[in-house]
C-alpha cells in the first residue's frame, strides 16, 4: 500500500501566477483522509484545494500550491468517522473541522507523521516530520535527482511502548516553535524561541536509527539537529510519496521488500499474486511429500485422488515460474524470493479441507485481482489463472468430498487484505532482508485473528473473539457473512468474558466459501476502513446433512474415482461429519 504525492512546479497558463502541482495518489488497498495545513500568516498564500478530503484506494488528487508556499504540512489519516465532533474523529492523524481541517487550528493530533513543506522561490525545504510522533512510514522523494527524506519503515514493532496504532515522540514541538522551519538560526535555537536542550529517551533513539533520514526532534544536542530537512538549490519538481498506514501488529523487522516502483501498480499485483502461488506451492508440496498413495487410499480416495493434487501442485509451480519471469524482466527479480511456511496439516483429511479453502482463497483472490488489475496484458494472465484455480477449487469439493455444486452465482472477490490476514497466518521466516509482512506488497494489514469453534456451521450459536485494539467500548459491532457479491450484517451480542454472541444465519447453507469478518459503524457494509477483526474463511458445504445420516442415503453407496477404484460403501468422513466438519474457519 502507497500513499504518494506528486508535486512540480507549473504555471498557471490562464493567470501567470507561479505555481506548484500536488497529486496526491492513493495506493492504498482501502480508503484514507489526506489532511492538508498551510500557516495562513507566512508565505505566499494558501491552496484553493480543500484541506481534507476522502481518497478511495488508487484514487489520484491533483491541484495547486502558491510558489512561495510555506509552513505546509500534509499527512494521512486512517479510519475516521466524521460524525464524532471534535479533534479526535480518526484513530490517527485526526484535526480540528472534521473531514475539512480548520484552516486556522487543524494542524493534526498526533502521533502524526508528517510531510513539511517550505517553497520561498531560491531555496526549498522539504522533510519527514516525526516530531508530532509517527502513524504511517512515509517518503519524500522527487523527479529531479534531488535528496530523498524518508522514514519507510512501521515503527510500532521497534519501540519499547509497544503500540502499534501510532508512537508519539518524548516531546513534542511548543507553539513558538511551529515556524521553526521559516525563521530564525536554525543552528541556533534558541533565536526561534524554542527549549536549547531535547532530552531524547530510548524510542527516540530508535527513531534515528532506523529513520536516519527524517526530522526527530525539534532540537537536539547532537550535529544530527533536523537529520533529513533537505536544502535544494532550485529544486522545483518534487516527489513526496507518503506510504501506507499499517495499524495492525507487524513483526518486528524494519526490512520492507522492494516491490517495483513506487508508483508501478501493476508489478505490486504481480508480486501479490506471486506471494500466492509460493504459498500454493508450499503447501501441495510440503503436504503430498507427508502423505503417501497408501495414506490417501487408508482415508478412502482411490489413486486417482492423489494424482490430481499432484497436478494442482504442478500447475502451481507453473504460474509461479511464469510470475518470476514477469517481475524479473521488469527489473525487480529481488522481489521475487520466497519465504517458508508451515501448515496444519497431520492427515488426509486435514490436507484435503485446506486444500479446499486454500482453492477458494485462491478464486476469491483472483476475482479481486481481476477488479483492480490496470493492464490488459494481465488481466488475461490473472483470468486465464483463476479459471485454473476455480476448476480445481470445484474438483476438490465435488469429486473429492462428494459434495454438491456451491449454491452461488458469484465468487466474492477479496482486497488485498483479505488474503494477506488470512495466508499471513503460516509464514513462520523469510529470506535475509524480507520480513514476513512483506511476502505481500509492503503496507498490507494484518487484521486482528478471529478465534472461532473448531466447527461451525448454519442455525448455530457461537461465541466469537478478538483483540479489542480497533475499537471502543462506544463502538457497534456487526459480523458480517459476505458470499459471493452479497453481504448480510448482523449485530454482535457482548458477553461477560469478553467474547461476543452470533447466530450463523441459515441462508449460508450450501455456499461453499464464506467470509466471515467483524466491523464497527452502521453495519452497513464491511469494508477495509471500518475492519475490526478477519476475515475468517468458513467452507460451507452443501449437500452435506447433519443429522448423523450418511451423506448420499442410507446405503452408503459405492463411489468409483475415474480409475475405478471403490470406496468400500462407507461413509465419506466417518459419524464426525454429521456436524459437517467442513464447515471449518481457516
Amino acid at each position: 500500500m502507497r500513499f504518494a504525492v506528486l508535486a512540480s512546479f507549473a504555471f498557471a497558463a490562464l493567470s501567470g501566477v507561479a505555481t506548484r502541482q500536488i497529486t496526491v495518489y492513493n495506493a492504498c488497498p482501502f480508503t484514507i483522509w489526506p489532511a492538508m495545513y498551510t500557516n495562513n500568516h507566512i508565505g505566499g498564500g494558501v491552496p484553493s484545494q480543500p484541506t481534507g478530503w476522502e481518497a478511495p484506494a488508487w484514487s489520484v488528487k491533483t491541484f495547486g500550491v502558491p510558489e512561495n508556499w510555506m509552513s505546509a504540512r500534509i499527512w494521512g489519516r486512517r479510519n475516521c468517522d466524521f460524525s464524532r465532533p471534535g479533534p479526535n474523529n480518526c484513530l490517527t492523524g485526526g484535526c480540528n473541522g472534521g473531514l475539512e481541517c480548520d484552516r486556522e487550528s487543524g494542524t493534526g493530533v498526533p502521533p502524526a507523521t508528517l510531510a513539511e513543506f517550505n517553497f520561498d522561490g531560491t531555496n526549498d525545504w522539504y522533510d519527514v516530520s516525526l516530531v508530532d510522533g509517527a502513524n504511517l512510514p512515509m517518503r519524500i522523494t522527487n523527479t529531479a535527482g534531488c535528496p530523498v527524506a524518508e522514514c519507510p519503515v512501521d515503527l510500532g514493532p521497534n519501540l519499547s511502548t509497544g503500540l502499534v496504532v501510532g508512537c508519539t515522540v518524548a516531546y513534542t514541538t511548543t507553539p513558538s516553535c511551529s515556524s521553526r522551519m521559516m525563521k530564525g538560526d536554525r543552528s541556533t535555537p534558541v533565536k526561534m524561541g524554542c527549549y536549547k536542550k531535547r532530552t531524547a529517551n530510548e524510542d527516540t533513539n530508535s527513531y534515528r536509527i532506523i529513520c536516519h533520514l527524517s526530522h526527530i526532534a525539534t532540537y537536539t544536542t547532537t550535529t544530527t539537529t533536523l537529520l533529513a530537512i533537505m536544502k535544494l538549490s532550485r529544486c522545483l519538481t518534487l516527489l513526496a510519496a507518503l506510504l501506507p498506514i499499517t495499524l495492525a501488529a507487524p513483526t518486528a523487522s524494519s526490512a520492507r521488500r522492494q516491490v517495483a516502483a513506487d508508483n508501478d501498480y501493476n508489478s505490486r499485483f504481480l508480486v501479490y499474486a506471486l506471494s500466492l502461488e509460493q504459498l500454493a506451492v508450499s503447501f501441495y508440496d510440503s503436504s503430498l511429500s507427508l502423505l503417501s498413495a497408501d495414506d490417501f487410499r487408508a482415508a478412502g480416495h482411490p489413486d486417482s485422488v492423489r494424482r490430481g493434487y499432484e497436478q494442482v501442485l504442478k500447475s502451481a509451480k507453473a504460474h509461479s515460474d511464469y510470475l518470476v519471469g514477469e517481475i524479473t524482466n521488469l527489473g525487480h527479480a529481488d522481489s521475487t524470493a520466497g519465504c517458508d511456511y508451515a501448515f496444519p496439516v497431520k492427515s488426509t483429511e486435514d490436507f484435503i479441507n485446506m486444500s479446499e479453502a486454500i482453492q477458494a482463497l485462491a478464486v476469491s483472490t483472483y476475482v479481486g485481482a481481476l477488479d483492480r488489475s490496470q493492464s490488459d496484458t494481465y488481466t488475461t494472465v490473472f483470468g486465464g489463472m483463476l479459471g485454473v484455480e476455480a476448476r480445481y477449487a470445484n474438483w476438490i469439493s465435488t469429486v473429492v468430498k462428494y459434495q454438491d455444486l456451491a449454491d452461488m452465482s458469484f465468487e466474492y472477490p477479496s482486497s488485498m487484505n483479505d488474503t494477506w490476514t488470512i495466508a499471513g497466518l503460516y509464514v513462520t521466516g523469510c529470506p535475509p532482508g524480507i520480513a514476513p509482512e512483506d511476502i505481500f506488497p509492503a503496507g498490507l494489514v494484518d487484521w486482528p485473528v478471529l478465534t472461532l469453534p473448531d466447527t461451525v456451521y448454519p442455525g448455530q450459536s457461537i461465541s466469537i473473539s478478538f483483540p479489542n485494539t480497533l475499537y471502543t467500548a462506544d463502538d457497534t459491532l456487526f459480523a458480517g457473512f459476505r458470499t459471493g457479491m452479497d453481504t448480510d450484517m448482523y449485530p454482535l451480542v457482548g458477553n461477560d468474558d469478553g467474547s461476543f454472541s452470533l447466530t450463523v444465519p441459515q441462508n449460508v447453507d450450501g455456499k461453499g466459501a464464506v467470509w466471515l469478518s467483524v466491523v464497527k459503524g452502521d453495519g452497513a457494509s464491511v469494508r477495509d476502513d471500518n475492519m475490526v477483526a478477519g476475515p475468517a474463511l468458513l467452507m460451507m458445504a452443501a449437500g452435506q446433512e447433519r443429522d448423523g445420516a450418511e451423506r448420499d442415503g442410507a446405503d452408503g453407496a459405492q463411489r468409483d474415482g475415474a480409475d475405478g477404484a471403490e470406496r468400500d460403501g462407507a461413509e465419506r468422513d466417518g459419524a464426525e461429519s454429521a456436524v459437517n466438519k467442513n464447515a471449518w474457519s481457516w
